[in-house]
């Protein structure tokens, strides 16, 4: 584990250098959430002079017509350069239910719609250099390289390197020696780049935080735990500038203040007290000087140690939802996946978090490499005696991702994969000594069963699969769309979306309200109507 405090993103002279970023997430169609790495590139790229346009397909258009578009703007722009953010390669949600066939699995592969928009980005922009990056990317570099047929990635924070990497094309230089960039092709270990911006990121104030507003406080992860794509990234970590940060903070505070909305955060941070939690502490406390704890709320990843009383204090102070990664109750599972926490720090934690009334959920997956019965067992008796304050989830099975310890482990031990054939991004693979997936979550059903607060494997729609309302009331915000069109696209979707018809209701209402089109929002009821309405 290497901590370190990052140099600011470098600056460089671009000169009017044409830059795109594309949001490669199709899950945009469905649950849109603001391209938070492309614009603290965007960001590093405009202070040093690049013309810098983001293109957000599945977001701007339909789904069918989301590499169209991307061709046409491409064509549009004529940029230099091409960045791509892989925010995630599939859902990465193992199963979502008992039902269904014991064998197959929910989770949907995303990368053929990637290589689409790639090969899209292309046909617009044939003279550009390509190249990826995004927090999907460390799961692993080459085989994405390769599945997309790009040559060029940057791993870790991108804000530097991309600027480097511009002046260097621009320049005709050498791109050697740009930090964290990786060459298709060449397996040599790179270093992630740390470099974080000298500025506050610069944001579009399309997204309202209708699944949060993100911010990152640092960088990176200190742990290597079997089954995530941090294991790749070398244990290097470090934190940003305090103020910086609390500036950031501010800003969603102030915006929300003005529309008189809670202001909505989330610590987009690997685990937020980790390595220490000193920065953690201060991140919090920095809320509480500045006035901010009153009108926020934030949630956040965070490991089970360290959590002192001072840290549950400042959750509690500042409105905090932390969740927080227990995976097993028992030593020797957490061992055998590289967890460096055990049975008797779980234990203190859920006192502190008890004594201090901290608002939390404490996640749990069965199935996880050296599982057997007996140990699940254990870890479902230590469930089912959590205090009712505090809510615990659980899953089945482990995504096994090209390229993580996970993957290796499924490799000798094969009659514990199912649903696909391994290790792939086109047909995502489980990993469950335990048995098939959903058989195993039938059974933990009945013995976790009769406790309010622990709930298992979600079952019914979730909201963002539902409809694409959420999305489609962002195009025509961008649009600026009459109150008629708005109530027959928007609001009589959302009013018939069956049980989470309220929550879309509030959702496109804040969305309306947080880009000041007060006559939208009034047209929207804030519950559903008892039959479906007329259209106007």
């Amino acid at each position: 584990m290497r901590s370190q405090t990052p140099a600011p993103a470098m600056r460089a002279d671009l000169g009017g250098m044409r830059v795109a970023l594309v949001h490669a997430n199709p899950w945009q169609t469905w649950r849109p959430v603001p391209p938070y790495g492309l614009y603290r590139l965007r960001t590093a790229l405009e202070d040093s002079g690049a013309v810098v346009t983001i293109v957000d397909p599945y977001l701007e258009r339909p789904e069918d017509e989301a590499e169209g578009h991307l061709t046409t703007r491409l064509r549009e722009l004529a940029p230099d350069l091409v960045g791509f953010s892989l925010r995630v390669v599939d859902t990465l949600v193992p199963v979502e239910t008992t039902d269904g066939a014991d064998t197959s699995s929910d989770s949907t592969p995303l990368l053929r719609q990637i290589r689409g928009l790639v090969d899209a980005a292309r046909r617009g922009a044939p003279d550009a250099t390509f190249v990826v990056g995004g927090a999907a990317f460390p799961t692993a570099p080459q085989m994405l390289l390769d599945a997309l047929g790009v040559d060029l990635g940057i791993l870790g924070n991108g804000e530097a390197a991309v600027v480097d990497l511009a002046h260097r094309i621009r320049t005709s230089a050498p791109l050697s020696g740009v930090d964290g960039l990786v060459h298709r092709g060449c397996t040599l270990p790179v270093r992630p780049a740390t470099a974080a911006l000298a500025t506050t990121t610069r944001r579009d104030p399309l997204f309202a935080p209708v699944f949060s507003a993100p911010v990152r406080t640092r960088t990176g992860c200190g742990m290597f735990c079997s089954y995530c794509t941090s294991s790749n990234t070398s244990g290097v970590n470090a934190n940003y500038s305090l103020d910086l940060v609390l500036d950031e903070i501010g800003e969603v505070v102030d915006r929300s203040r003005e529309i008189g909305v809670v202001g909505d955060i989330h610590f987009a941070d690997e685990e937020l007290n980790l390595p220490t939690e000193d920065h953690a502490v201060a991140v919090l406390q920095g809320i509480v000087d500045r006035g901010y704890a009153p009108d926020l709320r934030w949630s956040g990843y965070l490991n089970p140690r360290p959590f002192s009383d001072r840290l549950a204090e400042l959750v509690k102070a500042t409105n905090g939802f932390p969740e927080i990664t227990v995976d097993s109750a028992v030593d020797s599972v957490l061992l055998a996946n590289r967890r460096p926490v055990r049975r008797r720090h779980l234990d203190q934690l859920v006192d502190v978090l008890v004594r201090h009334e901290v608002t939390s959920v404490l996640n749990i997956m069965f199935g996880m490499p050296g599982e057997t019965w007996e140990t699940a067992l254990e870890t479902v008796a230590w469930a089912r005696q959590v205090p009712e304050a505090v809510q615990v989830t659980w899953g089945v099975g482990v995504r096994i991702l090209p390229g993580l310890p996970v993957s290796r482990i499924a490799a000798v031990e094969p009659q514990h994969v199912y649903a696909g054939a391994g290790p792939s991004f086109e047909e995502p693979s489980l990993y469950c000594p335990l048995g098939p997936p959903r058989a195993v979550g039938r059974r933990l059903n009945e013995l976790l069963g009769g406790r309010p607060n622990v709930h298992g494997i979600p079952s019914g729609e979730s909201i963002w699969k539902s409809t694409g309302v959420i999305a489609v009331a962002y195009r025509l915000v961008a649009a600026g769309v009459d109150v008629d069109t708005w109530v027959r696209e928007v609001v009589d979707v959302a009013s018939t979306a069956g049980p989470v018809s309220t929550r879309l209701l509030k959702s496109v209402d804040l969305i309306a309200r947080w880009n000041d089109r007060p006559d939208l929002a009034a047209a929207t009821p804030l519950s559903p109507a008892p039959a479906p309405p007329v259209h106007r």
